[in-house]
C-alpha cells in the first residue's frame, strides 16, 4: 500500500526535472566596436538583414511545391513547416520566396548595431551546465542575411516559445545560454515592428 505515495512522488520529481533550466543570469561580458563585431560571418558579408515572421498555412506550402519541388504535402505536422521550409531551403537558396514570409523588415544601421550588441558582448559570467529551451519546437520567426548580389546566404531559424535559435551555420554561437539573451532579441524583434511570433502574438 506504500507503494502509491512512493510511485507519485517519483513520477512529480522527474516531471520537475524536465522543467528546471540552469540558465545564468545576462550580463554586459564584453565592449566590442561595431566595427569588430561587424567583421564576425555573417555580418561581415551581409549587406542586407531581414526580420521575418512565418505564419504556415497550406496554401503557402502548395506555393512552394509549384517550384518544382517533392516535397509532399502529408510529409507536415502543424508546427513544423517553416523548420521543414528551411530544411530545404538550405539545400538551393535560389528557392527563397519573399511572400512566403507574413512580415519583412529590412534593418537600420542602429537596428544592426543593436542586433551584434546583444550577440557579441552580452553573455553570461557565471559558468552553469544543463539543458535550456521549453515548449513544443514550433518556430515562427527568423533572421535572413543576403549578400552584396542581394541572395540569401544565411539565416537564424527563431522560437521563442521554446527559447531555440537555429542558425544555418553551424560553426556560429549565439552565445545564448544567458537568462535574458533571447528575450532581448525578442524586444528587439517587436521595437522594430514584427508583431507574429513575439510576445504580443504567441
Amino acid at each position: 500500500m506504500k507503494l502509491a505515495p512512493i510511485i507519485i512522488f517519483f513520477f512529480l520529481k522527474i516531471n520537475s526535472g524536465f522543467s528546471q533550466t540552469y540558465d545564468a543570469p545576462c550580463s554586459r561580458v564584453n565592449e566590442f566596436s561595431i566595427e569588430r563585431r561587424n567583421q564576425n560571418y555573417p555580418f561581415n558579408q551581409s549587406k542586407k538583414i531581414l526580420f521575418v515572421s512565418y505564419k504556415e498555412s497550406i496554401e503557402k506550402l502548395e506555393s512552394f511545391q509549384k517550384k518544382k519541388s517533392n516535397i509532399k504535402t502529408e510529409e507536415f505536422i502543424h508546427g513544423e513547416i517553416m523548420s521543414k521550409y528551411f530544411k530545404y531551403l538550405k539545400y538551393d537558396y535560389s528557392r527563397y520566396d519573399p511572400d512566403c514570409f507574413e512580415e519583412k523588415i529590412e534593418l537600420n544601421e542602429d537596428q544592426k548595431n543593436e542586433l551584434t550588441d546583444i550577440i557579441y558582448n552580452i553573455g553570461k559570467n557565471i559558468e552553469t551546465n544543463g539543458m535550456r529551451g521549453s515548449g513544443c519546437y514550433a518556430p515562427r520567426n527568423a533572421i535572413l542575411f543576403f549578400n552584396e548580389n542581394d541572395k540569401l546566404f544565411e539565416y537564424f531559424i527563431i522560437c521563442f516559445s521554446c527559447n531555440i535559435i537555429s542558425p544555418s551555420v553551424t560553426s556560429f554561437s549565439f552565445n545564448d545560454d544567458c537568462t535574458e539573451k533571447i528575450s532581448l532579441l525578442e524586444d528587439l524583434f517587436e521595437k522594430v515592428g514584427i508583431d507574429f511570433g513575439v510576445k504580443k502574438a504567441l
